[in-house]
């Protein structure tokens, strides 16, 4: 009888709003009333890094120049980017992660891969898992999409753009 062969299976999580998530849960913005953007100086002029959800149905968008921002939206709650807090709660993230399987790398600055093959079936499927872990995540207040692909690249653009 041959050896079984396993399969490799990754799970990629990315979460598109980690500094203004980070912000909220340790509740470091001064208005909780206002949209929260994480800015920092880019091309000479600052610019929005992230934008939480309420500012992004407002139209705004990362990458967007702050002084535009706020003439479309005059009251907006700005906060410097802190790019070594946003990594450590990654970190923290990838920690936390470890339940579902020992193998969590960084995909930085805003992601992680779970390697689940092997470790998937503990929790029915593949399907079952990342549903767990993305369900978990979010009653934890983090905007967060996940998929699971062969490869790390397949799960990471599948995770950015075809969430499940």
């Amino acid at each position: 009888m041959g050896a079984l062969k396993m399969r490799r299976r990754f799970l990629a999580l990315w979460f598109p709003r980690l500094p203004t998530d980070r912000l909220k849960r340790h509740r470091q913005h001064t208005s909780a009333s206002l949209p929260l953007v994480v800015v920092e100086r880019n091309r000479n002029a600052l610019r929005l890094f992230a934008v939480d959800h309420r500012a992004e149905k407002l139209g705004l968008h990362v990458g967007q120049p702050l002084a535009n921002a706020r003439a479309m939206v005059p009251e907006l709650d700005a906060v410097p980017a802190n790019h070594q807090a946003d990594a450590a709660l990654l970190s923290q993230l990838a920690d936390w992660c470890d339940r579902f399987t020992p193998v969590v790398a960084l995909d930085r600055p805003d992601g992680l891969f779970l390697h689940i093959a092997g470790t998937s079936n503990l929790f029915g499927d593949d399907q079952n898992i990342l549903t767990t872990v993305l369900q978990e995540l979010r009653l934890k207040s983090f905007a967060v999409q996940g998929a699971i692909a062969g490869t790390t690249v397949s799960a990471r653009a599948l995770a950015h753009y075809r969430d499940g």
